[in-house]
C-alpha cells in the first residue's frame, strides 16, 4: 500500500509514497541486500539500485517477463480441460526457484500467487520470485554456525524458517491444481505464521480429483512439522522437487485417484524390484540364446525363499511372446510326484494351445506336422501320459484310433513309468517345439526337489545338438542344495559336456528398493515412504515375499491405513517398530 510500481521498457521503478516511513525505507535497503546475495542465475527479482524517483526513494529492478501466478491461474480457468502436464510443468519451474532461493540460505517467506512470475519458454516454464521486501537470510536471525544451520537445513532455526516457505508452498501448488484463487493470502497467512502448532485450527485439505499420489505430495506440504509425529511431511524443498520429478516420469502414478483406491491395501504379489542386474543377465542371455539361436544355454536363478526367483523368469514372458515364442513351466512341489512335474506342464502348454488352436489353423498344423515328424508313429505312450497333446494332434481326426487310445488306461498311473525310449521322445518333443520363428522357454521353479529323471532328460536335451532356439531356466533355494546334492551333480556333468550354465543368484534388496517399493504400493512420494520402508527393511530383510506379507499384515492390524481427513495411507511407526516380524 505504500508502493507504486512503474515499467519503463525493461526496467520497474517501486516507488515510496510520500508519506513512508523510515522502516519503509529500510525494507528497501533489505529487498537490494537480499537480491544481492542470490546468484544472478536465481530466478529473483533482480535488483538495479536504489534511486529517487519525482523525490521520493525508489527501487530500481529488472522486469520479469511472463504473468503472475494469479493470471495464470485465471487463464487456466478457460482452459478447463488443459493437460495436467502443463500445471505439472509450472508447479515444478516454482520449486526449482524455491530450491535455488532455500541454497542459498534464503527464506523466501511470502510466497502467493501473486508473488511469483511465470514465463513459458518451448513449453516449459520459468519461475521468478518477485516482492523480495519479506524474504530472510538465515544467517541474519540466528541460523548460522551455532544453530547447526547449513545448506541442508539441518539447524532448527532455519528447519523452522523453512517450513513457512514449505506450507506456503503446500497452498499455491493446491491453488495451482484446483484452478482456483478463492484461497486468498489472509488465508494462507493464517495457514503459516501462527507457530504455535497448538492453535492452528482446522488443516488446509488438498484438491479433491487429484491423482492419489499428487494429493498425497500437497497434503504433506499443508500439515505442519511436528503436528504427528506419525504424519509424514516435508522438510526440505529438495524432497518435494525429487518427488514430483517421480511423478512426473511414472505415468503409472498419474493413472490414481481416490475413487480409484479401496482402503485394503492392494499388493501384486508379482511385483519386481532391486533386480536391474539380474534382469539384464537375463535379458541377454534371451537375446543370444533364443533370437540370435546360439547354442542352447541354461540359466540357473539361486536364492531363498521370497527373493523373487519366479517373479525375475516373469519378466521375459513379454518380450518372448512378441518373438513369437512359446512358454512351459513347471513347479516342483516337495514329496509331492517330482517325476510328473515335466508332463504336467507340457500337458497344460499343449491345453493353451489347442484352446487357441482354431485362431489360427495354419500354424497349428504346421505345429502338428513337425511333432510328428520328430516323435514317430509309436508314440502312443507319450500320448497317453500328456493327453492335451493326443488332443491335438487328433484334432478333426475322429476316426483316427490313437484318439481312443487312453480309454481304460491309467494316465496318472503311467505318467511316472517313463524308460529310456519316453525320455527320447520328450527331448525330441522339445526340439519340435522350439524352431526360430517360435522359440521356446522351459522353466523349471523349485529343483531342489527335482527328481533324477527329470534331470537327466534336462541334460539330454541341453546335449542334443538338434535343438535350437532353445532357453532352459531353473531355479532353486541356495540353502538346500550342497555339493553332494543331486542338481550339483547333473549340472556339473551338463556343464562339462559343453553347454553353457550361467548362474544368477539373489538376495535381499537394497533398502532404497524397499523404499520404492513401499512408495508404489501406497501411491506416496519416495520421501514420504522412508522412514517406514527403513523399519520394513530391517524387520524383513529386504526379502521381497516378506515385505509384502508385512505390509498387509500392518493393514489388517490397522497399523497402516487411508485416512479420510489427509487422503493418502498413513501409519503408526512407533507401534510398527515394536511389533514382531
Amino acid at each position: 500500500a505504500n508502493t507504486t510500481i512503474y515499467r519503463q521498457q525493461n526496467r520497474g521503478i517501486k516507488v515510496l509514497s510520500s508519506n513512508s516511513s523510515s522502516t519503509d525505507r529500510m525494507k528497501l535497503q533489505h529487498e537490494q541486500t537480499i537480491s544481492q546475495k542470490l546468484p544472478s542465475s536465481c530466478h529473483k527479482r533482480h535488483v538495479l539500485g536504489i534511486t529517487i524517483f519525482h523525490g521520493q526513494n525508489a527501487l530500481v529492478f529488472k522486469w520479469a517477463n511472463g504473468i503472475t501466478l494469479k493470471e495464470w491461474i485465471k487463464k487456466m480457468q478457460l482452459h478447463p480441460q488443459a493437460d495436467l502436464k502443463v500445471r505439472l510443468n509450472a508447479a515444478l519451474a516454482i520449486i526449482s526457484t524455491l530450491r535455488q532461493f532455500h541454497e542459498n540460505g534464503v527464506v523466501y517467506n511470502h510466497l502467493t500467487i501473486d508473488n511469483i512470475v511465470l514465463n513459458s519458454s518451448g513449453g516449459n516454464y520459468d519461475a521468478t520470485f518477485i516482492d523480495l521486501q519479506e524474504a530472510v537470510d538465515i544467517n541474519d536471525v540466528g541460523g548460522g554456525a551455532d544453530s547447526g544451520a547449513g545448506l541442508n537445513g539441518t539447524g532448527p532455526v532455519e528447519k523452522t524458517m523453512k517450513r513457512v516457505d514449505l506450507v506456503s508452498l503446500g497452498v499455491v501448488l493446491n491453488q495451482l491444481f484446483q484452478g482456483d484463487i478463492g484461497v486468498s493470502d489472509e488465508v494462507t497467512a493464517r495457514s503459516i505464521d501462527n507457530h504455535d502448532r497448538k492453535k492452528r485450527g482446522k488443516k488446509l485439505a488438498p484438491v479433491e480429483g487429484l491423482p492419489l499420489y499428487l494429493r498425497s505430495l500437497i497434503s504433506a506440504l499443508l500439515l505442519s512439522s511436528g503436528e504427528n509425529a506419525d504424519t509424514e511431511c516435508y522438510e526440505n524443498v529438495d524432497d518435494v522437487f525429487t518427488d514430483l520429478k517421480v511423478f512426473i516420469e511414472n505415468r503409472n502414478l498419474q493413472k490414481y485417484s481416490l475413487d480409484d483406491t479401496e482402503h485394503r491395501l492392494k499388493l501384486d504379489s508379482d511385483i519386481f524390484y532391486g533386480r536391474q542386474v539380474q534382469m539384464l543377465m537375463l535379458m541377454d542371455l534371451f537375446q543370444s540364446v533364443i533370437v540370435l539361436g546360439d547354442q542352447p544355454t541354461i540359466a540357473i536363478i539361486a536364492g531363498g525363499p521370497g527373493t523373487g526367483k519366479s517373479t525375475l523368469v516373469n519378466q521375459i514372458k513379454k518380450p518372448l511372446e512378441e518373438k513369437g515364442g512359446r512358454f512351459v513351466e513347471g513347479k516342483f512341489v516337495n514329496f509331492h510326484q517330482p517325476d510328473v512335474v515335466l508332463t504336467a506342464a507340457l500337458d497344460t502348454f499343449f491345453g493353451i494351445l489347442f484352446d487357441k488352436s482354431r485362431d489360427n489353423p495354419k500354424q497349428m498344423m504346421l505345429l502338428r506336422w513337425r511333432i510328428h515328424d520328430a516323435i514317430g508313429s509309436g508314440s502312443d505312450a507319450l500320448l497317453n501320459i500328456i493327453p492335451n497333446l493326443q488332443k491335438l494332434m487328433t484334432m478333426g481326426d475322429e476316426h483316427n484310433p490313437s484318439s481312443h487310445s487312453t480309454r481304460g488306461y491309467n494316465t496318472s498311473k503311467r505318467r511316472g513309468d517313463i524308460g529310456i525310449r519316453m525320455k527320447y521322445l520328450l527331448v525330441k518333443l522339445i526340439g519340435a517345439l522350439s524352431h526360430r520363428s517360435h522359440p521356446l522357454v522351459l522353466f523349471l521353479d523349485d529343483l531342489q526337489w527335482a527328481d533324477a529323471m527329470t534331470l537327466d532328460v534336462i541334460r539330454m536335451i541341453m546335449t542334443d545338438p538338434d535343438i535350437e532356439h532353445f532357453l532352459f531356466i531353473g531355479c532353486y533355494r541356495d540353502s538346500e542344495v550342497g555339493l553332494a546334492h543331486p542338481l550339483t551333480s547333473s549340472l556339473n556333468d551338463i556343464q562339462n559336456q559343453g553347454t553353457n550354465v550361467i548362474t544368477i543368484k539373489l538376495g535381499q534388496i537394497e533398502k532404497e528398493c524397499v523404499n520404492s517399493l513401499v512408495s508404489d504400493a501406497l501411491c506416496l512420494p519416495p520421501s514420504l515412504c522412508v522412514r517406514l520402508s527403513t523399519v520394513v527393511h530391517r524387520k524383513t530383510g529386504g526379502i521381497v515375499l516378506f515385505v509384502l506379507k508385512f505390509l498387509k499384515s500392518l493393514n489388517e492390524e490397522g497399523l497402516l491405513w487411508f485416512s479420510m481427513s489427509s487422503r493418502r495411507w498413513e501409519f503408526d511407526l512407533n507401534r510398527i517398530k515394536v511389533r514382531g516380524k
